[in-house]
């Protein structure tokens, strides 16, 4: 399970290394997109992304949104192999989509990881700390 919050800079071959406790769940290889909710980036182990795009090639292709989905991350997903040193190399259009420079977050989700600039992160964190927000949040969830 992806866990945990990590803070990188990218070399300057624009590689990123995942976090050492994320590796072993990541090889060989991640499939990095756009995230359809969010202006980051969304990876994922080869077989998590399987089971994923399972699911978003139910939705119906005549639906206009579902359509648009399906292109818009589709379009943009990569196939990254790590490499020996467990890095990935980030494209300059993936990180154009997520407003990433040199910094970056790399966050746990669970089944996937998020790659966000470190901004936008704080933003996300900022959200989060609302007490409205949580109070919902552990609503729905029934805690």
């Amino acid at each position: 399970m992806f866990l945990g919050q990590f803070q990188y800079t990218l070399d300057s071959k624009a590689r990123l290394t995942i976090p050492a406790r994320f590796r072993e769940l990541s090889a060989p290889a991640l499939v990095v997109t756009r995230h359809p909710g969010e202006t980051c980036l969304l990876a994922m182990p080869m077989a998590r992304w399987i089971i994923y795009t399972e699911k978003l090639d139910s939705l119906p292709m005549v639906d206009e949104d579902s359509a648009l989905l399906r292109r818009m991350l589709y379009s943009a997903a990569e196939d990254l192999r790590l490499d020996g040193q467990g890095r990935i190399l980030l494209s300059q259009r993936l990180r154009d989509y997520a407003h990433i420079d040199a910094e970056l977050m790399v966050v746990g989700n669970g089944t996937h990881m998020e790659i966000w600039n470190p901004e936008a992160w704080a933003e996300i964190e900022h959200r989060f700390q609302d007490k409205e927000f949580n109070r919902k949040a552990f609503a729905a969830l029934r805690i």
